[in-house]
């Protein structure tokens, strides 16, 4: 008896059947994967809301508060020049008395230019010849460097143009050669250099120290981080300068780093900060 032939074919049908299924399977995971990230990114901005609105009120009250005390500083500073008139600058307490508020009055300035710089982009401002601005700062430094007996060696790109904030950057630079010049060994020399280089600018400030530990260098941007408290303290240094320096560095765009000698004698701070066309200001 001859065998009857189906009406049909089950192989294909199954086919067909089964990557319809593995489709819909697919599909029904990709909207899930889609609802969960949804959730997520909800949940993390209410999450992060109030974290983000808590920086900014305490940037805010930073830079409030900084506004606020200049003025008790600068009127303590007038007081003191009318007392000089009466006793004579060479009064100990007097020059005490001077020292500590031009220390307090820097510290006000850096934390005023440390939280605006770490909550707006400090680039929003106008090209401004970075070279002539190293120029100015080192030269504000004259009197000092020779008092304390430090060579400041120079060599100086000109017209090097960036795009940002003139009064954050001289800070910035200032704030260098300050540190260099407060922890730099006796009598050593400091090195200032700025070059452009495949339109980054890149700056550095070297000096000899008196022995320190490379594995501390990072943590010197930290803020409030003193290696030394009391060597710290008794040179005016807060731990507020290089947290500034580089809330600034960064929002111009740039990256600094700072390197010390396997030996500890001496230690260099690196920025680079991308260059730009135009016109300076």
């Amino acid at each position: 008896m001859a065998a009857t032939p189906w009406p049909f074919s089950i192989g294909p049908a199954r086919t067909v059947t089964t990557q319809s299924s593995i489709t819909n399977e697919a599909l029904v995971m990709f909207g899930g994967v889609l609802a969960v990230t949804g959730i997520l990114i909800l949940l993390s901005k209410r999450i992060v809301a109030p974290l983000v609105k808590a920086q900014e009120s305490q940037q805010q009250f930073v830079i409030d508060a900084g506004h606020d005390l200049r003025t008790p500083v600068s009127i303590i500073s007038a007081d003191a020049d009318v007392l000089a008139m009466d006793i004579g600058e060479d009064n100990e307490w007097l020059r005490d008395i001077k020292h500590q508020v031009g220390v307090m009055s820097n510290l006000t300035e850096s934390l005023i230019v440390l939280s605006r710089a770490a909550s707006a982009d400090g680039r929003r401002g106008e090209v401004v010849d970075f070279s002539a601005i190293v120029v100015e700062e080192v030269s504000s430094f004259k009197s000092r460097s020779l008092l304390e007996g430090h060579e400041v060696r120079l060599d100086i790109e000109p017209e090097a143009l960036v795009h940002g904030n003139a009064q954050y950057l001289s800070r910035m630079v200032g704030a260098l050669i300050d540190n260099a010049m407060k922890y730099s060994s006796s009598g050593g020399a400091i090195d200032v250099s700025l070059s452009v280089k495949r339109r980054q600018v890149q700056f550095d400030v070297s000096n000899a120290v008196d022995g320190i530990d490379p594995a501390e260098v990072d943590r010197w941007f930290d803020r409030f981080y003193q290696s030394d408290q009391s060597r710290t303290h008794k040179k005016g240094g807060y731990g507020i300068g290089l947290s500034m320096v580089r809330a600034v560095v960064a929002s111009h765009g740039g990256k600094i780093k700072a390197t010390a000698a396997p030996d500890g004698s001496s230690v260099t701070f690196s920025i680079t900060i991308p260059t730009t066309k135009g016109d300076a200001k």
